[in-house]
């Protein structure tokens, strides 16, 4: 079932969606970078498979503790808040929970990440984001997923 937004909500568009994803990505990535390196996970220096793999496990982990926390405790990442969008629930536009949050982010980066065929995992995570351009709503498949929406608002600092 698929809950619709009350009409007088401004659904956020696929270019302010893309921002903000792009934006929290070069986000993690630092971090990730900086703890990489500071583990010894220097991927550029060991091009082993199980170095690869531990390095991306970490990523995997900051991404899911930032965008499951920040979604979750304020309704938006940093990359939603530069872009001026955050993420309601669809029945009543309340802030996501935890559980609705850690499942947006499993359904959404969490399969494209862990799918055991590199093609599938690019495939998947394609279709999830290039889903709200055909959709009413605008969902992705982890807005559907979680029942959830993202909405434009005018205060970049308000996430109330």
């Amino acid at each position: 079932m698929t809950e619709t937004p009350a009409p007088s909500v401004a659904l956020a568009g696929f270019g302010k969606r893309v921002g903000a994803t792009v934006l929290d990505a070069l986000l993690v990535g630092l971090v990730a970078s900086a703890v990489n390196l500071a583990t010894g996970l220097n991927v550029a220096s060991h091009r082993d498979l199980s170095t690869a793999l531990r390095a991306s496990v970490v990523v995997f982990v900051l991404t899911g503790i930032y965008q499951v926390g920040a979604i979750a405790g304020w309704g938006r990442t940093l990359g939603n808040r530069a872009v001026r969008t955050e993420v309601r629930r669809a029945a009543d536009l309340e802030p996501p929970n935890f559980g609705q949050a850690l499942l947006r982010f499993l359904t959404g980066a969490g399969l494209a990440a862990w799918s055991p065929v590199t093609v599938v995992a690019f495939a998947y995570g394609l279709l999830d984001d290039l889903w709200c351009l055909w959709d009413g709503a605008n969902q992705t498949l982890h807005d559907k997923a979680a029942r959830t929406v993202v909405i434009l608002t005018d205060d970049p600092v308000d996430a109330s």
